[in-house]
């Protein structure tokens, strides 16, 4: 009886299958990883230039000629180094795609006669329509061009959208190709019910027959209360489910006190099933205990590990950039760090940017946030307490700039999020009597304000024409000569001359007594 082979000592190309030139691997398509020997396998430096060299060169990855040993070294490298593999993707695609075109340009080249059967002669065919398709056009055959114009269009017009058809409530009943059931009931319009099939057939069921009964409503009633999941329900035929599911629809009463019922009993029975099959484990994925006090159930069945949860409590979720860039323009506005880690303690109904996890960690992971904690942070109080002995992450010798008192700009105003349209919703907020030049101005002023946290959103537009009262006081565009706008004593007195409005001014006779 032939034993177990023994594994290969060699590859096929006579390299050692020793622990240090052996990789496991699994390819596309195969069912069970194997051996691969690491010689054939790997791409070197001097394989990485062949393969520029054959790709620059006109080639693609297609045309490469790898073993098949080398080719999953090359897709472990593509997949290492994923700008060089996009490089060498789009030279391998322009190659390709110009190798393409010219053989398609050199078979229309070659071409002799059309599809028809014309002699292609410098007459007959068209070579600019030719060459301008990637394959042969047929109506380059100026002979077999009409017959292509009779019957078809060649020119790009616009077609309007088909109107598409709202769903219809209710399945139409279509023809009926009976009178009565099987029970003797008349298959009227009144008294059917129209139900697809798996290949979109429909079929007619009696409503006599299907539809439940106050008696079995009850009896379904009754079934619940006793925990019965709907699933399990047992219905007399040839009620089913959707039989249920139509009383429901027409008793909402009835579907008010089930529903609860029907949610009950299907959360309790899938909790049970989940029991079953996980009540056997003694030890979460980690290790620990199943025990009493380590363990809980969700809602869902599972079984969860309490300490794995502290765990992952205490790390905290990763701290994304979006999250520091947050923190840092809520610090660089005055905002606190409770105002950070717990916005919903000083201002009830906001969502805090970090947790307390969250933003240990990054004080810990990102020495750049945490410097620019410490010296931008508004509130004395929580720069001593940041940089004492023991402190999460203090900076000894850090000298900090002249920062603005905290209780210069409001708490309860959030933090501003850019969202997409804002600076066109910002521009269109400026009259259009105004030259380009001063709406940018404006627009510029406005999320400035909304920047630096002393603006809120929704009192932007009132904002908005604060600011242009202002700019049309500071520079009118009315005639001058009004109470708000008195006429300057610089400016001529008339058009065609060069006397002021100063020299006009005569004194009169109560100033000469």
């Amino acid at each position: 009886m032939a034993g177990k082979p023994k594994p290969k000592s060699h590859c096929n190309y006579g390299h050692a299958m020793t622990p240090e030139n052996t990789t496991v691997i699994q390819a596309k398509g195969n069912k069970y990883p194997h051996r691969q020997c690491r010689i054939c396998m790997d791409i070197t430096q001097t394989d990485v230039e062949q393969i520029e060299a054959h790709i620059r060169g006109g080639g693609s990855f297609r045309s490469l000629n790898l073993s098949f040993a080398k080719e999953m070294g090359l897709e472990a490298y593509r997949a290492q180094n994923p700008e060089w593999s996009q490089e060498m993707l789009a030279a391998s695609r322009a190659s390709f795609s110009a190798a393409s075109s010219a053989r398609f340009a050199q078979r229309t080249a070659n071409r002799s006669h059309c599809s028809f059967g014309h002699e292609l002669t410098p007459d007959v065919m068209d070579r600019e329509m030719a060459a301008a398709s990637v394959g042969w056009n047929p109506r380059a055959c100026r002979l077999c061009r009409p017959r292509f114009d009779a019957v078809s269009k060649f020119l790009a017009e616009p077609v309007e959208p088909i109107p598409q058809r709202a769903a219809p409530d209710k399945i139409a009943p279509g023809i009926l190709r009976r009178t009565h059931c099987k029970f003797g009931h008349a298959l009227t319009p009144d008294n059917i019910v129209v139900v697809l099939t798996f290949k979109n057939h429909k079929h007619h069921q009696c409503k006599t027959c299907v539809n439940l009964t106050d008696t079995d409503a009850a009896e379904v009633m009754k079934h619940l209360r006793a925990g019965t999941p709907l699933k399990r329900m047992p219905l007399p035929a040839p009620k089913t489910l959707d039989s249920v599911m139509r009383y429901r629809q027409d008793h909402p009463k009835w579907d008010a006190i089930a529903t609860p019922l029907i949610k009950a009993n299907s959360l309790a029975a899938r909790i049970a099933g989940s029991k079953r099959v996980f009540g056997n484990n003694t030890h979460c994925g980690k290790g620990h205990e199943f025990t009493p006090e380590n363990t809980y159930w969700k809602n869902n069945g599972t079984r969860q590990c309490r300490t794995c949860n502290k765990e992952r409590a205490r790390e905290g979720a990763p701290v994304t950039r979006e999250k520091i860039e947050l923190a840092k323009r809520a610090i660089a506005t005055g905002l606190s760090v409770a105002d950070i880690v717990a916005a919903g303690r000083s201002t009830p109904g906001r969502r805090s940017i970090m947790t307390p996890p969250q933003w240990r960690k990054a004080r810990i992971a990102y020495p750049e946030f945490n410097r620019f904690v410490l010296e931008n942070i508004r509130s004395k109080q929580s720069f001593a307490v940041m940089q004492r002995v023991g402190a999460l992450a203090p900076i000894r010798g850090l000298v900090r700039a002249n920062i603005t008192e905290p209780a210069v700009i409001d708490r309860t105003i959030p933090l501003y999020v850019p969202q997409s349209g804002d600076p066109e919703w910002l521009y269109s907020l400026t009259p259009r009597y105004l030259s380009e030049d001063d709406r940018n101005d404006l627009v510029s002023e406005l999320f400035l304000e909304l920047a630096a946290r002393t603006l809120r959103r929704e009192d932007v537009p009132s904002r908005a024409k604060e600011m242009v009262r202002k700019h049309n006081r500071e520079f009118p565009t009315h005639a001058y000569g009004d109470i708000h706008s008195p006429l300057s004593l610089d400016a001529p007195a008339y058009l065609d001359g060069t006397m002021l409005r100063g020299d006009t001014v005569s004194e009169n006779l109560w100033d000469q007594i």
